[in-house]
């Protein structure tokens, strides 16, 4: 059975339309996992200058998440990125993790990022 010209590139065209679409796909996934990446590392940042800036002006380390958003600025998309504070005492650097809940398939994934106390850094 001989294939025809027309038949052949209408396959190539089909094909080639995939894997641009496919491409085109995969840019777009890592675009995104890019901005989700770039919005939790805006996010530790903000809250490492809420938890530093009220060190430094009231001698005590923030209470709760809710006071830094009170009281020093601290606002972040809650349908994004859950941050699990853990306050430890008023004079010891809290724990936080940050955690993404929306992934790439639309499903939500969980991805941690902790920030521990200096101190316990030098105990590991």
């Amino acid at each position: 059975m001989k294939i025809s010209r027309k038949s052949i590139i209408f396959i190539l065209s089909v094909a080639l339309s995939f894997a641009v679409l496919a491409a085109v796909s995969a840019g777009a996934r890592r675009m995104q996992r890019q901005h989700l990446e770039e919005q939790r590392e805006s996010l530790e940042k903000g809250i490492e200058r809420c938890i530093t800036s009220c060190y430094a002006l009231e001698g005590c380390f923030p209470p709760t998440l809710e006071y830094m958003e009170e009281h020093y600025g601290l606002h972040y998309d809650e349908s994004v990125f859950f941050v699990d504070y853990r306050p430890v005492a008023a004079n010891i650097r809290p724990e936080y993790f940050i955690i993404a809940l929306e992934g790439e398939s639309g499903g939500a994934f969980y991805e941690s990022h902790s920030h521990m106390p200096r101190e316990a850094e030098f105990m590991y």
